[in-house]
């Protein structure tokens, strides 16, 4: 039998999801019993034919038991040289077998879904072969997603190939630890001080060992605006509809089904809720930076919050550019300076927002974007002051 630090498990389904889908299989399972016993109505009030609400009320059911009964999972075995994934109800009941060698690198990549409502972001890692891939997990944030892409790769000690910066970086098993510092000296990098951009607002100044970098505020007032409104027009017409649903449309409706229903209306209100308040925390934020051969410390302040984090020298795995400074936008097109300076301080404080334009420190338990409403051509001083101060520590 092979030794359990040779096996590495996975098994998704069950827990929060199986109680995400409680309310749909119990939603379901009372309105197919009502078609059943032909107390489902129309819209008219007319009865319903059974067999069509049957129908329609076995998608809830088949929905929420997915979510209640269905179970996933893969299995490393280094000993036995396979990769086995698996679905089934509460357990294996469909497998596939693959051989391990025909995989050669871990990825990390960045992707976006679409739906017809909706979009959101996640950060698959992927065991790829040349011919074949199998997904170990779909994170929902970039760090999570390189936690378990780093745990892959030195467990089947394979490059790590991650593009979740813009740009592909490859990193050996044995070098994912490895600091930005340690780095730069066992590449021999010649690292110097950049000049600091003609007109720049930035400001800096040593006090001892360390740099203090205080960055300008990002004009960012206007854009809150504009995306707090459409949240609270959407947050107003949902209210106003709940509340009259519920007030008249559900007379007939039993007590649970409307608790269940309210349950789901609070979460979407507490959602577009969000919406509108990150918005404003975000507005009149200005960042400082203190730096040294020791460490790099962010202290972000805004207008309703603050958040301080530093990240030690040794812990320091990443120092990235962010996609203006390497001059392409999110679509990977190349992008320049706008002439206009009403459109340049919008789309800085456009990049300020998204978190993806500017720079990128990160340690396997920490990770931060600052500098988003910097130029591009600030930016890039930024992350070559900061990479000096770090790799050139005393001896």
């Amino acid at each position: 039998m092979p030794f359990q630090n040779e096996i590495l498990k996975k098994k998704s389904g069950g827990g929060w999801l199986a109680l995400f889908g409680v309310p749909f299989f119990l939603m379901g399972s009372f309105a197919f019993w009502a078609a059943v016993m032909g107390n489902m109505k129309t819209e008219s009030g007319e009865p319903m034919a059974p067999l069509i609400g049957a129908l329609i009320s076995s998608v809830f059911i088949l929905v929420g038991g997915g979510f209640i009964f269905v179970r996933a999972g893969t299995i490393i075995d280094k000993t036995g040289g396979t990769i086995t994934t698996w679905w089934g109800l509460m357990g294996p009941m469909v497998r596939k077998v693959r051989a391990l060698g025909e995989f050669d690198r871990v990825t990390l990549t960045r992707e976006v879904v679409r739906t017809d409502k909706s979009t959101r972001t996640i950060y698959p890692v992927r065991i790829m072969g040349n011919n074949d891939k199998v997904t170990w997990k779909s994170a929902n944030t970039a760090d999570e997603g390189r936690v378990e892409a780093e745990k892959i790769s030195k467990f089947l000690d394979l490059a790590l190939h991650d593009s979740t910066g813009g740009e592909m970086i490859i990193r050996g098993a044995d070098h994912l630890d490895e600091s930005v510092a340690d780095r730069a000296q066992r590449l021999g990098e010649q690292v110097d001080w950049p000049e600091l951009p003609a007109g720049s607002n930035i400001e800096y100044e040593t006090v001892g060992d360390s740099a203090i970098i205080r960055l300008p505020k990002a004009n960012a007032n206007a854009l809150a605006t504009l995306m707090v409104i459409p949240g609270v027009i959407m947050l107003g017409i949902f209210i106003t509809a709940f509340t009259t649903a519920l007030n008249g449309g559900l007379d007939a409706t039993p007590g649970f089904v409307k608790i269940l229903i309210a349950g789901f209306a609070l979460l979407f209100v507490g959602g577009i809720a969000a919406a509108v308040v990150f918005p404003l925390m975000r507005m009149g934020g200005k960042e400082t930076i203190t730096a040294s051969w020791e460490g790099i410390e962010v202290d972000r302040q805004y207008r309703m919050g603050r958040r301080k984090l530093r990240i030690a020298a040794q812990d320091l795995e990443e120092l990235q550019l962010g996609e203006m400074a390497r001059g392409a936008n999110s679509f990977g097109a190349k992008v320049t300076d706008p002439s206009s300076p009403q459109l340049k301080a919008f789309l800085s404080a456009f990049a300020a927002f998204s978190g993806r334009s500017g720079i990128r420190v990160r340690s396997d338990e920490h990770s931060i974007n600052f500098g988003g409403g910097l130029s591009a051509e600030e930016q890039r001083w930024l992350h070559g002051a900061l990479k000096y101060i770090l790799v050139q520590r005393p001896r």
